[in-house]
């Protein structure tokens, strides 16, 4: 048997998410946290499923129980997600700014540190092919990609798939989440969004945002 099982318990859960929200830095987490949160709701799943079985008076009340902290736990791990990714994506924004220096990755798991040097990696290349290349008085090197109407019942917005055609260049979305203030790629602060607000930012801030699954296009809230 080894020396320790689950380690991780719905206190637990609770006060890194209560961290995770009102540090500014990230926190220092287990490098097996993943593994115990996934035994934790396998055990969890297994002790309701076998008081669904009982047929005491009293298994009604044990069951809803259970499932409450269940799908609260998970509530919980889905805002550390969110406010861990959220600090990924600003760290990966500045450090690809300072040519790959003086970001911390101790506090990183290793699947977190694969997120942030992909996109610390997107945002160099990007930057390199648009910026580099129009201060060389050259044409950004991107391949555009056209983008289709999405497909809706009747006659679609005309406008809604971007507000490009718009001198501020916003585009609007609809936040799936709440968010804490935050600085975009412009510099500008951000924010803070609650879920399901509507907003009208910056292309490459909703860009991001969507891009995190943060945000959502209008259009596609109906799917």
């Amino acid at each position: 048997m080894a020396e320790k099982d689950v380690i991780i318990t719905f206190d637990t859960l609770f006060d890194l998410q209560r961290r995770e929200k009102y540090r500014a830095e990230l926190q220092k987490i287990d490098a097996k946290f993943f593994d115990d949160v996934t035994k934790y709701f396998t055990e969890k799943q297994s002790i309701l499923e076998s008081q669904e079985k009982k047929k005491s008076v009293f298994a009604s009340t044990e069951i809803e129980k259970t499932r409450g902290q269940l799908n609260e736990a998970k509530r919980l791990l889905k805002d550390i997600y969110t406010w861990r990714e959220n600090k990924i994506v600003q760290g990966a924004v500045f450090q690809s700014r300072c040519n790959g220096k003086g970001f911390d990755f101790s506090a990183l798991l290793p699947e977190e540190i694969e997120l942030f040097n992909a996109l610390q990696s997107t945002l160099m290349k990007y930057r390199e092919d648009i910026l580099h290349s129009l201060l060389n008085h050259e044409s950004p090197k991107v391949a555009i990609t056209p983008v289709s109407e999405p497909e809706t019942e009747g006659e679609a917005p005309k406008g809604l798939k971007t507000d490009a055609s718009k001198s501020d260049g916003s585009c609007r979305i609809s936040i799936k989440c709440d968010l804490p203030e935050f600085m975009g790629p412009d510099m500008n602060k951000y924010g803070p969004f609650e879920a399901g607000e509507t907003a009208s930012i910056p292309d490459s801030v909703a860009e991001m945002l969507v891009k995190s699954g943060n945000a959502i296009k209008p259009w596609e809230t109906s799917k």
